[in-house]
């Protein structure tokens, strides 16, 4: 007999203060190649200035420029009362926080959940190609007065978690959470095929998470590379 799957309350993970530095990095980087590379089409007074003086001063603008664009997010999210860098599931449901001023974005609980009567599914996935692959979570909330519903708890809530670096926990422990507390609603198989989960055992998949860490790191080699690419054309283009 197969054992039932324990639920087990998860909070979220925010992502590594480096990666986002790394990132921000990137971003910076190519705000200044972009101002330089109109600059140049402009004007010939930087074709007379030395090589290495100008990668000196752009490696010296990126670290202000980084630490601004850190900054500016930081300073909007403590401000915010639509963004959350706090998720929490437990025993009641799910509720998103911005720790910053401590206010509960949205809090769902589990017997916001109801039956779809007139769908085969009462939670599903509608996958949306166009230029971006979207997941849409459909599923029907039914307001109380000790739960807070926004606007995107219908549509595009497979997201919600992305930003975080355990998302695959988290949804996980949602759908482990229904299951447990909520055994009446119907989940599409489809569900589980997306998220890798085991619709018996609810265990996540290393294999995913692996290829997923994979993906994250090819991301980042790519951009540096791409840079350094960007970089050797220009100096190749200053040079002629």
């Amino acid at each position: 007999m197969t054992q039932k799957p324990i639920f087990r309350p998860i909070e979220s993970k925010e992502v590594p203060y480096l990666k986002v530095w790394m990132f921000s990095s990137v971003i910076s980087l190519l705000i200044i190649l972009i101002g330089y590379l109109l600059l140049l089409f402009h004007t010939n007074c930087l074709s007379s200035v030395p090589l290495y003086i100008i990668v000196l001063a752009m490696i010296l603008a990126i670290i202000p420029l980084n630490f601004l664009l850190c900054a500016i997010d930081r300073y909007f999210l403590k401000r915010s009362k639509k963004q959350y860098n706090k998720v929490l599931i437990d025993h009641k449901g799910i509720t998103f926080l911005n720790t910053y001023n401590q206010i509960i974005i949205a809090k769902i609980l589990w017997n916001n959940i109801q039956r779809r009567y007139d769908q085969k599914y009462d939670i599903e996935l509608l996958i949306s190609g166009g230029r971006y692959l979207t997941f849409y979570f459909i599923w029907s909330l039914r307001p109380t007065y000790d739960a807070k519903i926004p606007l995107w708890s219908a549509q595009k809530f497979a997201s919600m978690f992305s930003k975080f670096t355990n998302a695959h926990e988290l949804t996980r422990t949602l759908i482990s959470g229904i299951v447990t507390f909520r055994p009446d609603i119907r989940i599409d198989s489809e569900v589980y095929t997306i998220y890798k989960i085991d619709p018996v055992t609810l265990e996540k998949d290393y294999a995913l998470i692996k290829q997923m860490k994979s993906l994250e790191f090819k991301f980042f080699a790519y951009s540096i590379i791409g840079t350094l690419i960007i970089i050797s054309l220009i100096c190749v283009f200053i040079n002629q």
